[in-house]
């Protein structure tokens, strides 16, 4: 592996630029399809509903409102303005977007070819943009549209992490440049690096909460300057500019994140996975854990994308023994590489750390997130499989290995083939929702979703089958039992809507509307006395609900309770 200064001298001459932009270009071949692709699941809200940024007008009260303006939800104003923008060039077109889409993942994949060349030679660039270019957990951030936010954010890390590297590039000591001025070099620390690493990770911040990663990345990128083979003066400067350079990415960071606590009044802004909040705080854990190596698993075994990881009831009651120690085993290995990297850093402890930055936000072990396992969530963690297959690749050419080329020859087919059997899953909703049932028969959020399509196109017969389908693999998502409840009251079966109801008020006890229609169904059956504990507690969680203090007040008084028996005389 050549040294740090002289991989960095590599990646300078303009001979190279075949190593990354040949990668761009098949980026841009695969995913040509995604052109034919409409608005599909959650573009409706964002993109299509949101009038805010259908007009210049609007766009600045775009910029001031959360992501999910209908829920009140995160915050991406970076993406916000990038939808908009597509939104206004095309008209509303949804060809712009998935132009947009494809070009901002090109440049994603010349980003992972030019940080390779930080240290490889050219074919392994090369070879780490294609594996990045072809994998298939990327087609849902590549091929939805909203999926924007995973693009523009892994953008900007690599972006930033290419800038801190940049400065780590010192002389060998005795080189002849030291030589010849006397000198001792230090890493740059001038003042333009440092706003623009400051910009770069407040935009990665302001595209997706994994941008929250970029100090920890520049940090990792800087601190190679602390190589081994330095003096102590080398090793003491290029300390203090590592750290200056990670101050300039965590102002960065908290300017977005100091707007974003102002607009959605809290930090996280996101509901957690409904799988969180049937089980408790130490089997979240454990769920956490057990779902690290499946994550990590669909980046290192290409495979048909499967748009949906829900975990069943069954799945949560035993999760599995063995998954969760691989997860503890890849939290110390993720651990172990950061003391690594601070004692002796190295590019592998680098893209180990980058990684594991990008994942973490994501891995529920400390905040939960909307989903358990997602595979937009892997597009910047793949970076480190892309360069650990390109180095593995250039190695083997470079040994003409036929039969182990061979065999990375049909890995590489095979993810093609999955890559462009995927576009077209998100060619609108009712494709990405039936893929979601198709693929993961296991999981209750297609039949969940298909349900909803059924019983809006009036197929009531169909939506009950569906719901129940859904509720039978998971039964503790509130707006599911709600949502099939009003179903099942269409179709009068009236049994199946209380006893779901109720399963949405016990899953979800502030749920207001599914609270109000189980008050009335227990009135409609004639059972005050449910109806009445259903509102008293109704109340002692939100004393401002009008409606239920009306109904209340409207109930006939509970009967007394008859008197206690006198008690028995004393012997």
């Amino acid at each position: 592996m050549p040294s740090h200064s002289s991989a960095a001298s590599s990646a300078e001459p303009t001979s190279t630029w075949w190593a990354w932009c040949a990668p761009a270009l098949l980026a841009i071949a695969v995913y040509i399809p995604s052109l034919r692709n409409q608005f599909a699941y959650d573009d409706d809200v964002i993109v299509v509903t949101n009038t805010r940024i259908h007009h210049w007008s609007t766009l600045a009260s775009a910029l001031r409102v959360p992501y999910w303006y209908t829920s009140g939800h995160l915050y991406r104003p970076l993406t916000t303005l990038s939808l908009a923008i597509d939104w206004m060039r095309g008209g509303g077109s949804p060809v712009p977007f998935h132009a947009a889409n494809i070009l901002w993942n090109a440049l994603v994949v010349a980003l992972v070819a030019r940080l390779a060349l930080q240290w490889w030679t050219p074919v392994a660039a090369l070879a780490a943009g294609v594996w990045f270019a072809i994998h298939p957990v990327h087609v849902e951030a590549v091929a939805n549209v909203v999926g924007r936010s995973e693009l523009l954010c892994a953008a900007a890390l690599l972006a930033v992490a290419i800038v801190a590297l940049r400065g780590t590039t010192m002389p060998d000591p005795g080189s002849p440049a030291e030589a010849e001025t006397g000198t001792t070099n230090r890493p740059p620390a001038h003042t333009g690096r440092l706003v623009v690493i400051g910009i770069l990770s407040a935009a990665a911040m302001a595209s997706k909460e994994i941008g929250i990663a970029a100090p920890i990345v520049v940090w990792a990128a800087s601190w190679l300057a602390c190589n081994a083979g330095r003096s102590d003066t080398e090793r003491h400067g290029a300390r203090r500019a590592a750290w200056r350079a990670t101050t300039a990415a965590s102002l960065g960071v908290v300017l977005v994140l100091a707007v974003r606590i102002s607009v959605l009044g809290r930090l996280a802004g996101d509901d957690p996975h409904p799988a969180f909040g049937a089980i408790s705080a130490g089997h979240a854990v454990l769920l956490a854990l057990a779902s690290l190596p499946r994550a990590v698993g669909l980046v290192l075994a290409p495979q048909l994308p499967r748009n949906d990881y829900s975990p069943s009831d069954a799945a949560l009651a035993h999760l599995d023994a063995g998954l969760i120690m691989c997860g503890i085993a890849l939290v110390a290995g993720a651990i172990a590489a950061v003391a690594l990297h601070a004692r002796r850093p190295g590019p592998w402890t680098f893209v180990i750390i980058f990684a594991t930055a990008t994942l973490a936000p994501v891995s529920n072990l400390v905040i939960h997130t909307g989903v358990v396992i997602a595979e937009r969530t892997m597009y910047s963690p793949s970076v480190a499989y892309a360069l650990a297959m390109g180095v593995a690749t250039a190695a083997l050419w470079q040994q003409r290995a036929r039969f182990p080329l061979a065999l990375a020859g049909a890995v590489a087919a095979v993810a093609i083939f999955f890559t462009e059997t995927s576009i077209p899953a998100w060619h609108d909703t009712h494709a990405a929702v039936a893929a979601m049932r198709n693929r993961a028969p296991d999981s209750y959020r297609g039949y969940y979703l298909l349900a909803g399509q059924e019983a809006e196109s009036g197929r009531t017969a169909a939506a009950h089958k569906d719901y129940r389908a859904a509720i039978d693999r998971f039964s503790h998502d509130p707006m599911l039992l709600y949502h099939g409840a009003i179903d099942a009251l269409r179709s009068g079966d009236t049994a199946t809507a209380a006893r779901w109801l109720a399963g949405s008020v016990g899953a979800d006890s502030n749920f207001v509307r599914a609270r109000t229609a189980l008050i009335m169904l227990e009135l409609h059956h004639g059972d005050s006395t449910a109806a009445r504990a259903l509102l008293v507690d109704g109340l002692r969680l939100d004393p401002g609900e009008r409606m239920w203090r009306t109904m209340l007040g409207n109930m006939a008084p509970a009967p007394a309770a008859p008197p206690a028996p006198p008690a028995p005389p004393q012997p």
